[in-house]
């Protein structure tokens, strides 16, 4: 953007100096100054579109939805408005024990956000994002509580049935004996299965492994009831909306409290992810702080977040 200079006697408040750029000022040629270029880029961005949007306020038919006005009002707001959409997702995890949770909270210079693993509370067993806050936010904590999609559920709690079935079936499947590695590869993926279908299902009477791993009963049969199980999950009563629920905390504990009551309600083996925005300086620049369960609580849910 270039600047025009003004007649000596114009009047400023009509036309108020847009900030620019320095002149000569070049592009950076070393990365260690990229981000600060961009940084500056984008703020000097904001601030026209503040200014912008503040003139046009002045115009009778600002507030005319009709008018082309309008619009270029709004898209002076939504700019002003504007958060870099460049994001680092850093994951964490690691067991019980051994300070995951510890390092969030200096991270997040919060006292106890993070929840501890130790304490066998749903929400340690999910994988929860922290965020900074987003210009919408007004609590000093927003949560979001996003649950998998209905395909994904079919198709997650299908191979949960054929994992734990093929371990267990094994002799009597006809097929040469695996090496040993293999057999304890599929035992790990059987036991993974079981841990979601029962943290799901356990209120169920007919979810116990007699029936899952009887021959006589089909492997088709026991999808099908499991899918009759699912299908019963009352999601629109648990006040979620497109398998998203929003809730807002104003302290620490509050927020620990909302998520754990929330995810109880819930079918929490099926919780893709939990998001929490807050304020702090760690997430500024664009940084997501992903807390990953460790491989004692993981579930196939989290283990499907981590894929690539």
């Amino acid at each position: 953007m270039t600047q025009t200079n003004q007649p000596a006697n114009s009047n400023n408040s009509l036309h108020p100096v847009l900030p620019v750029r320095a002149p000569g000022g070049a592009s950076p040629t070393t990365n260690e100054h990229v981000d600060q270029y961009a940084q500056n880029a984008v703020n000097e961005g904001k601030q026209i579109s503040a200014l912008l949007a503040e003139i046009l306020k002045t115009s009778s038919v600002a507030g005319n939805a009709e008018s082309n006005l309008h619009l270029v009002l709004s898209l002076a707001e939504d700019l002003r408005n504007y958060q870099s959409p460049i994001e680092f997702s850093i994951g964490l995890v690691g067991d019980s024990g051994v300070g995951k949770s510890s390092l969030i909270n200096s991270l997040l210079d919060t006292n106890d956000l993070a929840k501890t693993a130790g304490n066998g509370s749903a929400c340690t067993t999910v994988v929860t994002e922290y965020r900074q806050k987003r210009p919408c936010d007004t609590a000093p904590f927003t949560i979001e509580v996003q649950c998998m999609e209905d395909q994904e559920i079919q198709d997650l709690l299908q191979q949960c049935i054929v994992d734990y079935r093929r371990y267990h079936l094994l002799d009597r499947s006809g097929i040469e004996a695996p090496e040993r590695s293999e057999i304890e590869r599929l035992g790990a993926k059987a036991k993974l299965a079981w841990d979601t279908i029962l943290a799901a299902f356990g209120d169920y009477n007919e979810c116990c492994e007699e029936r899952f791993q009887d021959p006589h009963n089909e492997t088709d049969a026991i999808i099908l009831m499991v899918l009759g199980w699912k299908d019963q999950i009352p999601w629109s009563q648990n006040g979620l909306h497109n398998r998203i629920t929003s809730l807002t905390a104003t302290e620490e504990k509050q927020c620990s409290i909302q998520i754990e009551e929330c995810l109880k309600s819930l079918k929490w083996p099926f919780i893709k992810v939990v998001r929490i925005y807050l304020e702090a300086k760690v997430l500024e620049k664009g940084i997501v702080l992903v807390d990953l369960p460790g491989s004692s609580t993981l579930i196939l849910p989290s283990s499907f977040y981590i894929r690539p």
